[in-house]
Order: C-alpha cells, then structure tokens, then sequence
C-alpha cells in the first residue's frame, strides 16, 4: 500500500490517502518530541522538535521523524516499502527514519539544505532498514488436463501468374 499526506506546521496533517503514516504525539504533552539531532557527531548533545509519524510497512513498525516548526509545509509520500520521498518542502531541512528505540536507520536532508534533490544519508554503524517477511515459495501446480487438439482444413490458395512483358497499351509510342 502507498501513503501521502501533507504536513503543515507541526500537528496539522491534511491529504491523508492511507493507514501507514500514523501522527503521534509526545508523553509528555505539546505539539512536538524533542529528539536527538541525528545529524550531529559531536560531543555534546543537542535536541531537535519533531513531528514524529509512527510507520507501518513490511510487517515492522517504524518512526518517521521531521524536524518540524511552525511554519513546516511538507509533502511526504510512502510507497509501503520503506522509502520515502519529500514534496514543496518549505521550513523544514531535515528528516530521518528510526527504529521503533529510535535508533538511527537513516536520514533525509531536504532540497532547502541540499541546494538540489532529496539527499538520502546511511551513517556508519546505523541499523538496517527491515526488508520485511521473505515472500512464500510456492511450488507449480502440475495440470492433469489435456489439451485437446484440433484439427484445422487446409485449403489451397489460388495463385496468380503476372506477366513480366508490358502491354501494348502501356507503352507509348514517341512520334
């Protein structure tokens, strides 16, 4: 199944067309989860508010997270298989896909930050994106019908000789 909705500022979600993007909301109240910046190696830590959508594809249930404000204006599409793509982003630079412990998979930096297209970035040391349960095998039915065969008539036909040598009416005299 695919998914699309349209995030504007951090809590208004409009355009929903499927069940696998799931706003959440924090513990602990407000609008926003404070997360950790994703994008930083640094020593100290810093937090980052997030609109985080809860995600449900290939049997796994993931998190999106968008660091988000109040002038946020995004459209997201999910194709069901864990990849995503980001549309009219205005306010918002960055986004990442955790696990459901919130452990790094990977991050999105988007066109206002790249200068260009979707940048898609796999950390080092970052948990695999689930590939979901392996398709079942299913063994070929062996048919037991039998094709009848028919018989078809050939019919012969006729032919036509044509003549090489042109018609006396078909050459013109030059006088």
């Amino acid at each position: 199944m695919a998914d699309s909705l349209i995030l504007t500022g951090v809590k208004n979600v409009s355009k929903h067309t499927g069940k696998e993007l799931l706003l959440t909301r924090p513990k602990r109240g407000g609008d926003t989860h404070k997360i950790k910046e994703w994008w930083h190696a640094t020593n100290g830590v810093q937090y980052v508010d997030c609109t985080i959508f809860q995600v449900t594809a290939n049997g796994e249930i993931l998190k999106l997270a968008v660091a988000s404000g109040n002038g946020t204006y995004v459209r997201i599409d999910h194709d069901g298989k864990l990849n995503f793509a980001f549309y009219g982003a205005k306010g918002v630079t960055r986004a990442a896909l955790f696990t459901r412990d919130l452990e790094l998979i990977e991050h999105y930096v988007l066109p206002t930050m790249s200068g260009g297209k979707v940048m898609t970035v796999k950390p080092q040391g970052a948990s695999d994106k689930p590939k979901g349960p392996e398709p079942k095998k299913v063994a070929p039915v062996k048919s037991t019908k039998t094709t009848p065969i028919v018989n078809t008539k050939t019919v012969a036909v006729p032919t036509v000789k044509l003549s090489k040598k042109p018609l006396k009416k078909d050459i013109k005299s030059e006088d």
